[in-house]
Parts: structure tokens; C-alpha cells; sequence
């Protein structure tokens, strides 16, 4: 599971479901305060999300995850679940 083994790819998904949670006026200094990482990283990292089409921005600080995301962030969370459930049968 590769979400386990790729530090980016957690935090990308810590900024997802924080952006999902949270709504779209939810500012970049919160997110990182949040997730544990600067605003510079959170910055980057929502950069390279809308460029993938996981997240729309409609201006500073206003941010919506797009279906792409939502799909991602669900396919994340069922890996997760499935390891869970491998764990608890060893």
C-alpha cells in the first residue's frame, strides 16, 4: 500500500480530506497547522493537486475537491480499510 510507504502521497491526502471536511473558505495556514506541515508545503501541494484535477480552486483560498479527488480519496480509504482488516486477522 503505498499511501504507508510515500510521505507526499499521505500528506496529499491529509490536505484532500481537510479540504473536503472543512469546506471551501478553509485557508492554507489551517490545513498545515492540521496536517503538520508548513503553509509553503500545503501551497505546493495544492498547486500540484489542481494541476491533477483533484482539486479546483476558484480563487485565493477557496478550494473544492473535485469528483477525480473525492474517487481518489474513497480508493485511499478502502486500501486502508482492507490492510486494517489484514492486520486484524494476523
Amino acid at each position: 500500500m503505498e499511501i504507508l510507504r510515500n510521505k507526499n502521497l499521505a500528506t496529499r491526502f491529509q490536505i484532500l480530506v481537510e479540504i473536503a471536511r472543512s469546506g471551501p473558505n478553509i485557508q492554507q495556514r489551517d490545513i498545515a497547522n492540521r496536517v503538520g506541515v508548513s503553509p509553503q508545503a500545503v501551497s505546493d501541494h495544492v498547486r500540484q493537486l489542481v494541476r491533477e484535477g483533484l482539486l479546483f480552486s476558484d480563487g485565493r483560498s477557496r478550494y473544492r475537491v473535485t469528483s477525480e479527488g473525492t474517487n481518489w480519496i474513497i480508493k485511499v480509504l478502502r486500501e486502508l480499510r482492507d490492510y486494517n482488516g489484514f492486520i486484524e486477522k494476523a
